[in-house]
């Protein structure tokens, strides 16, 4: 493995274009590097290179987890499906029982809950069709779009709970509904703005940027209450 990292703000693209050029003129075969089960590839690594589902095929053999795998990657979004466990350098046991884990990545740009779902919904086709045919499983061991989604109503909740308060707390200290009013309207506001902002810059909804926001919501609830009380 060979890892290369750039400044913030490169052109990642032309990058990776660039070293996959120079990689073909190296004119290296698989005859050429011992032990090696396929040619040198260019991955770029990022937050979303974090599997999006973790699927477990149970009762199958490689050859079954690779065409399942060739097949996921069929469906809008995802960028690869990887499969693991098919050599004496991965073991991987799902319920005490042998099994192959099958890794789904998504495109940088793709919505993580949408891939997940569209991914599980898949899964879960195949998977009643394998119970058909005989013994195999195929079973969702790690869904990150749950997570997400999970994330997004306590976030929701926590917000409207947030507001809520601080409206009565500014109300019981001022006795000013004005002052009240302006603070239920600027948190949400400026919670808008975030997603806003989030979205034109690109940056998609994962467990990270939930985290930094559910953190920023409870910062602007705390100085709402701060800063009104202050121009008051």
């Amino acid at each position: 493995i060979i890892l290369a990292e750039f400044e913030y703000g490169t052109d990642m693209a032309q990058v990776n274009s660039t070293i996959g050029q120079k990689i073909d003129e190296l004119g290296l075969g698989l005859p050429d590097i011992p032990n090696m089960s396929q040619n040198p590839q260019v991955i770029p690594l990022d937050m979303n290179m974090m599997p999006v589902v973790m699927l477990s095929l149970v009762g199958g053999d490689a050859g079954m987890a690779n065409d399942i795998a060739s097949h996921l990657e069929e469906i809008p979004g995802v960028s690869m499906a990887q499969v693991e466990g098919n050599s004496s350098g991965v073991i991987t046991r799902t319920n005490g029982e042998s099994s192959l884990g099958i890794m789904v990545f998504k495109e940088a740009n793709a919505n993580t809950v949408e891939v997940g779902n569209a991914v599980v919904a898949e899964a879960g086709k195949i998977n009643g069709e394998l119970e058909q045919g005989g013994s195999p499983q195929l079973l969702t061991v790690f869904d990150q779009s749950g997570y997400i989604e999970s994330g997004i109503s306590d976030m929701t909740r926590d917000a409207l709970i947030g507001v809520a308060l601080t409206i009565l707390v500014i109300f019981l200290f001022l006795m000013t509904w004005r002052a009240s009013l302006i603070t239920a309207i600027s948190i949400p506001l400026s919670i808008f703005i975030g997603f806003l902002v989030m979205y034109l810059s690109g940056i998609t909804i994962n467990l990270l940027t939930l985290s930094a926001m559910a953190i920023a919501v409870g910062r602007v609830i705390d100085d709402s209450i701060v800063l009104l009380e202050v121009i008051y």
